[in-house]
């Protein structure tokens, strides 16, 4: 699979971002409202960035029709670190499956509703899947 690696000096909401967040603190899409996205098939690595440094895989912010498939999430081991894979804070629904989370403080930091997830593997992750809040 193709590997995207975060350089060293990188520094951003995250290596991909469904729904950035503007200077005013807005969304581009109403989280709700943000359908049809997929990610699969890719290796997204933080390992060069600092560990101590905030570094996300992919801010997931979405709603119905979307999917992460076949993802390899690779973030620092070491202890304390910043690194997180999936980071989700809201939206509505969709489908995750065949994902593997290695190292991060977090495999996934989650807060949705309607979501459907198989086959998610955690292998020293610090907190495997964080949830912030659910329906």
């Amino acid at each position: 699979m193709p590997v995207i690696f975060a350089s060293a000096s990188f520094s951003g909401m995250a290596m991909i971002d469904s729904n950035p967040y503007g200077n005013n603190g807005n969304n581009w899409f109403t989280n709700q409202n943000n359908f049809y996205r997929q990610i699969r098939n890719f290796v997204l690595d933080t390992t060069r960035v600092a560990a101590n440094a905030g570094a996300t895989c992919i801010h997931w912010q979405v709603a119905q029709a979307t999917s992460i498939t076949n993802v390899v999430f690779r973030m620092s081991t070491a202890n304390g670190n910043g690194h997180q894979g999936i980071w989700m804070e809201n939206g509505s629904g969709g489908f995750m499956s065949d994902l593997v989370f290695y190292g991060g403080k977090f495999g996934m930091w989650v807060g949705n509703q309607q979501f459907t997830s198989r086959n998610l593997t955690f292998d020293g992750c610090q907190t495997a899947i964080f949830m912030n809040w659910n329906w």
